[in-house]
């Protein structure tokens, strides 16, 4: 059957009734389309991080290179010294991400002191430069360990 006929056959009256109920129902199916997207997406997420533990709680031994390792007295040493003991896993883990122990600039630290990246080139100074700056970033945080990581990473500005 052709187009015309059809349109001819039902009164435009009622041809502008169904346009505008398709117009209005088409944003209420996007929407509709999105929470259940978001929702199975949300879902998964859930799902696939139950063995996950929350930031907050930092506990656990990070796997680090034997190179970061060989650093770990170090880690322990400055952590007590600046009061983030607790931490130390948390540090090798960042480091272990950030440089994997196969640079002098091992906690890549030379930023916090407003100089170019990897000037330092003393691996001890690093770490004791890294944990200072990571005490004073959770400090400023007010004891927000994710807060304190981004914030951590924030290039700092002399």
């Amino acid at each position: 059957m052709p187009w015309s006929l059809l349109l001819g056959l039902v009164p435009r009256k009622v041809w502008l009734w169904l346009i505008g109920i398709l117009v209005a129902l088409f944003p209420l199916q996007m929407l509709l389309y999105a929470s259940v997207i978001t929702g199975l997406i949300g879902y998964q997420k859930s799902s696939s991080s139950e063995d996950m533990r929350s930031v907050d709680m930092v506990n656990g031994t990070a796997q680090v290179s034997a190179a970061l390792e060989e650093y770990r007295p170090l880690f322990e040493e400055y952590a007590e010294k600046y009061g983030v003991s607790k931490y130390v896993e948390l540090l090798l883990a960042k480091t272990m991400q950030e440089s994997g122990g196969r640079l002098d600039d091992v906690m890549q630290a030379s930023e916090s002191l407003g100089l170019p990246p990897n000037t330092i080139e003393d691996p001890e100074r690093s770490i004791n430069v890294g944990i200072r700056y990571f005490s004073e970033m959770l400090e400023k945080a007010g004891g927000d360990i994710k807060l304190t990581l981004q914030a951590y990473n924030c290039v700092k500005r002399s």
